[in-house]
């Protein structure tokens, strides 16, 4: 048996970065080294380390189109190239085919700021006040020449009572919003798209930055006060315009939050995040950053963004930033199964009401739905996070969270709210846990076949819709200390099952009560070489977002500083078959921390090293069909939700015949037939297909370059 004692968390790059160390795919190492406007010298010299190596080209290029870094990719090994060192250790034709994808990016880039002045120019002489956000700020004021950040779709706040004006501006500039019926987002959301057809431009209008929870009457448990957002903003020149910022300290906070809302899942953020301080270098107040962080209960959003971004770019923070806002806990783990689903299960209300045309009572009664899935998933949020809280602050280690997101894409009662949410303990910290469910007002329920703690609350909320009922929420945490290796992990439904679900349970189960949500948790208690391994093992099998899953691995090692016997856990994983997955976890996991010793990490010496960029946000695996399917679904939806059968009579005869832009009966028929013959042809896409800013043709393409092929153009809303 091998006992020991192992460090804490490395606090600095300087701690884990001494020396040369490959624990990932060189052509990731490769990206993430190369990938910076200034390299340092000790960032040339292990790019050079690398570029001894043998490397896949082909993927170090498809990569850094995917994440959107090919022209930092390209910067970068100019600057190696430059330094004298290895002038023959890129291959001719990658170089040129990177600057081709620079030079693109340059061309486009000069279209879009043409685009935003005209815009800001139309806002200005319109009396609407506007700020420009994210890349729109950067590509200039960061970045020394704008090609080097590749610019999507064009960020904007404005203020939400002038949005009338702005979608008139917006219209007469030839931008047409993609929003199916703004009557919803209007009312809930936090802003649209507009997308102008004569040049494929696309722009963001948004009214607020932080809006995960769709909380629009301050209500919620991330209440961000966009005024402030305003009252710090400066004024910025930009050619022949000008235009509003944020303030460094609101732009870094926006920032770190649009990363985690993406899930870590394009290294663009990243780096521009890394460019950002070195640039604002001695200018940010910190102190303010930190302030106002906290207010917005927002440190575990900041902190583990910034400790990423130290820890891959060596980019120096002052010490007292990651130590004022270490949070309790990874809070971003209960997004996804609590909020993830409710931009859809909003933006559904304004495609029913466009495609199905329902009676006034059924839309209603789906409003309703949608508004009590989104008050029943801040209160659960919060009874969680309360649970973690207590829990650390009495002593407890970090409480590690998992859970998928929720099926309810659609405002029926039939379908679950949310799915099973774990807790993850060790076991000898099981009796502190039933403590802290007793303090958080739980009680054991004596009707259950197993251990079930229970929690009722009646939520109440300023929505008009449920004015006239409070939401019932009943969290269940059944503790579970039995269970064995290995876990079975949840995976979302397909979004075709999920619609047959609908429909069948609607059938079969009619009306449940809509106003009573039911959650289900389960602490899930291990003994800490189980946890390690399960939660290794199945950071090495994600396919995608491997740097958001890794933080749960991160999580563990923060928090428990006990032995581990070694030898138990390669053993138990070679038993289930997990050795392949526990190794690319390590491997991922060991970039950052110093607990996994030597002897480990000699044995894993031979793996395959793991991919941490394989996949990103726009990528061919991320891309979905949008079918007439979807309108003939809603309308079966619709009838079937209609209470009563002379309701139901009425909304079908009213629907025979389409009028403006809703189909008929017989039209859907025909568009489902149409449907069926057009979704089985599935077009490959590549790489380049999804890169949303390869889509200038105003510049040629390299004469030598035969692999950089005219991208098709696809935006990246067209893909959303």
């Amino acid at each position: 048996m091998i006992n020991r004692q192992h460090r804490v968390l490395a606090d600095s790059p300087d701690d884990q970065r001494g020396a040369m160390m490959i624990t990932w795919a060189a052509e990731d190492e490769l990206l993430i080294r190369c990938c910076s406007v200034n390299m340092s010298d000790a960032a040339i010299n292990n790019t050079c380390s690398l570029l001894k190596n043998p490397l896949n080209w082909a993927r170090v290029v498809e990569t850094s189109i995917l994440h959107g870094v090919a022209p930092l990719l390209y910067c970068g090994l100019n600057q190696v190239m430059q330094a004298g060192a290895l002038d023959h250790a890129v291959p001719p034709a990658i170089l040129n085919e990177l600057q081709g994808l620079y030079r693109v990016s340059k061309a486009r880039n000069r279209h879009v700021y043409r685009v935003i002045g005209e815009i800001f120019k139309a806002f200005k002489n319109a009396g609407i006040e506007a700020m420009a956000l994210k890349d729109v700020h950067l590509a200039k004021a960061v970045f020394p020449e704008p090609g080097l950040r590749p610019m999507g779709d064009i960020d904007i706040l404005i203020r939400k009572e002038q949005y009338a004006n702005v979608d008139r501006c917006m219209s007469e500039l030839g931008f047409i919003t993609r929003v199916d019926d703004p009557h919803f987002t209007l009312k809930y959301g936090l802003g649209h798209h507009f997308r102008r057809p004569a040049d494929n431009m696309w722009a963001d209008v948004q009214w607020n930055i932080m809006q995960r929870e769709w909380d629009t009457y301050h209500e919620g448990n991330f209440d961000f006060q966009v005024e402030n957002l305003w009252a710090d903003a400066t004024m910025m020149p930009v050619d022949d315009f000008e235009m509003l910022v944020p303030s460094p300290e609101h732009m870094l906070f926006h920032l770190c939050l649009h990363l985690e809302g993406h899930k870590y899942s394009e290294l663009i953020l990243f780096c521009e995040i890394a460019e950002f301080i070195r640039h604002y270098n001695g200018q940010l107040n910190w102190d303010d950053l930190i302030s106002f962080t906290k207010k917005y209960k927002a440190e575990s959003s900041v902190y583990y963004v910034l400790q990423m971004v130290q820890q891959l770019f060596d980019v120096s923070l002052p010490p007292c930033v990651l130590t004022e806002l270490k949070p309790t806990h990874f809070k971003a783990n209960l997004f996804e199964p609590l909020f993830g689903n409710l931009h859809t299960l909003h933006g559904s209300l304004g495609e029913i009401r466009r495609l199905a045309a329902p009676p006034v009572a059924t839309m209603r009664k789906f409003e309703e739905a949608v508004r009590r899935q989104t008050v029943a998933a801040m209160h659960v949020y919060k009874v969680l996070d309360d649970i973690a809280t207590t829990f650390v602050e009495g002593g407890g280690n970090p409480i590690i969270m998992s859970g998928v997101s929720s099926e309810k894409l659609i405002p029926d009662a039939a379908l679950q709210p949310f799915g099973t949410i774990d807790l993850f303990v060790t076991r000898q910290e099981l009796a502190r846990m039933r403590q802290v469910l007793a303090s958080c007002g739980f009680t054991l329920s004596d009707i259950q076949a197993s251990e079930v703690h229970v929690k009722e609350s009646c939520v109440g909320s300023a929505a008009p819709v449920l004015a006239h009922r409070s939401t019932r929420v009943q969290v269940q945490v059944e503790v579970c200390a039995g269970l064995t290796l290995p876990l079975q992990v949840a995976e979302s439904l397909p979004k075709r099952e999920i619609a047959f679900k609908a429909i069948t349970r609607s059938v079969t189960r009619g009306g449940d009560d809509a106003s009573k949500l039911i959650v289900r948790i389960r602490v899930v208690a291990l003994p800490a070489e189980e946890l390690l391994l399960h939660l290794a093992a199945k950071l090495g099998s994600q396919p995608r977002d491997r740097l958001f899953e890794l933080c749960s691995l991160l999580e563990f090692f923060r928090g428990y500083s006990g032995p581990l016997d070694w030898q138990q856990i390669v053993t138990t994983a070679a038993q289930l078959g997990l050795s392949k997955d526990l190794s690319e976890g390590l491997l991922l996991v060991s970039k950052y921390v110093t607990q996994i010793p030597a002897e480990e990490l000699r044995l894993l010496d031979g793996a395959t090293r793991p991919r941490a960029l394989e996949s990103a946000r726009y990528d061919p695996d991320s891309y979905g069909r949008y079918t007439n399917f979807k309108a003939a679904f809603y309308y079966l939806f619709t009838l079937i939700s209609t209470t009563g059968a002379t309701a139901k009579l009425r909304y079908v005869l009213s629907t025979l015949v389409g009028w403006r832009d809703r189909p008929g009966v017989p039209r859907l028929i025909y568009d489902v037939v149409k449907s069926s013959f057009g979704t089985s042809q599935r077009k490959i896409r590549t790489a380049r297909g999804f890169a949303f800013w390869l889509d200038s043709d105003s510049v040629s393409q390299p004469a030598n370059s035969a692999a950089l092929k005219a991208p098709a153009t696809h935006s990246a809303g067209e893909i959303l």
